[in-house]
């Protein structure tokens, strides 16, 4: 369970902050000064520290940080009755992940609490991640060194662990942790001090699908060194077809509908497939999703199952927008992040963990254009025998 440590001098606020995290379903610790705060933080793990600044003796700019020293993963959320621009620069230059105007009210305090623990889960598993990837190369040196008939095999392993290692850590780094809060912090403290209008709360919507967007990619890059590293790892268990199809569905639903875009009602089937429930429904899900960015508003996407002898064929459509002929051929590849193809939004990493975890399961996937314009992703699903 995410663990909760609220530290304020003022009880009343304790006690209501604890209030609206327990019934969240946090763990919620208090304390009423940095010292007592200080004591719990190192005599047991938190995930998210909710801290007033202005406090007696030690302010909570100090207390964070301490914190960025000792406990780095930890996320920091900074709480003020008395907003300045100076001690929104302090808070975010010592790396805090939000700057809250006091009272908070319980809807922002839970979103932003939700979302530090999140961030947090994904460093916390960043670091298993590296400490995993360390632990293997060690093995495979040692493989090497007494097993030299084998040392063709081990160095191309050592080589795509490294670069699984490279690439994934490039993602998540500080380079992108420490910018990434410190826009946040500024961005909600423009947001708080302009006035309320139609503009600004669209801009707020916008803000948040942003926000939503970068943590996406994170977790995404995370499942594809996960897959890179320990493919033999994941379970050849079967599925129902018809399970995933609409599972995938109901989640990429949400994107559709805030573009205004119709999904084809999921076809039924009984089949069983090979493969994990989960992963499987994140792949079309992902596809799903790329399928809705090149369709038009009021347009559908069309989910059709191909008849086959053995494999199951899926074909999502999207009508009235095409691929360019050049990122046709590296349309899987992880790309997506920095070229935008697509007027309807950056692909990000959906299409390579998708066309990852279909060919983890023995599967195929791949794109074409349409003519009349529009463009196909066919997917091949091996059965369960």
């Amino acid at each position: 369970m995410t663990r909760i440590l609220i530290v304020d001098d003022e009880e009343s606020i304790r006690v209501t902050l604890e209030t609206f995290l327990l019934r969240d379903g946090f763990e919620v610790e208090t304390a009423g000064d940095v010292e007592t705060a200080l004591r719990l933080l190192r005599a047991g793990s938190f995930d998210v520290v909710v801290s007033d600044i202005i406090m007696p003796r030690i302010t909570g700019v100090e207390l964070l940080q301490s914190i960025r020293k000792e406990s780095p993963r930890v996320q920091v959320i900074m709480m003020t009755g008395q907003p300045t621009l100076e001690t929104a620069a302090a808070a975010v230059r010592a790396g805090a992940f939000d700057y809250l105007f006091k009272p908070v009210p319980k809807d922002v305090i839970l979103r932003s609490v939700a979302n530090a623990a999140k961030l947090k889960a994904t460093e916390d598993e960043r670091e298993r991640l590296q400490r995993e990837l360390e632990q293997h190369n060690i093995r495979l040196e040692e493989t090497v060194r007494l097993r030299t008939q084998q040392l063709a095999d081990a160095n191309a392993r050592l080589s795509i662990l490294d670069k699984a290692k490279s690439d994934f850590l490039g993602l998540i780094s500080h380079e992108l942790r420490t910018p990434m809060c410190g826009l946040y912090g500024v961005a909600d403290l423009l947001i708080a001090a302009c006035p309320k209008t139609p503009e600004t709360e669209e801009l707020v919507e916008v803000f948040e699908e942003s926000r939503q967007q970068l943590l996406s990619i994170v977790e995404d890059a995370l499942l594809l060194a996960s897959i890179e590293v320990n493919a033999e790892k994941f379970s050849q268990e079967t599925t129902p077809l018809g399970l995933v199809l609409q599972q995938a569905a109901e989640k990429a639903a949400v994107l559709a509908r805030s573009r205004h875009v119709r999904l084809d009602p999921v076809p039924e089937d009984a089949r069983m497939i090979r493969g994990e429930t989960k992963l499987f429904a994140r792949a079309i899900q992902a596809l799903l999703e790329t399928a809705v960015k090149f369709s038009h508003p009021e347009e559908a996407v069309r989910i059709a199952i191909q008849p086959a002898e053995t494999d199951v064929m899926l074909l999502i459509e999207a009508r009235r927008r095409t691929i360019p002929a050049g990122a046709l051929p590296k349309f899987f590849q992880v790309f997506s992040i920095k070229d935008a193809i697509t007027p309807g939004g950056d692909l990000g990493l959906g299409p390579p963990v998708a066309e990852r975890i279909i060919s983890l399961f023995g599967g195929g996937v791949s794109v074409e254009n349409l003519d009349p314009p529009g463009m196909r992703l066919t997917i091949r699903l091996k059965t369960a025998k």
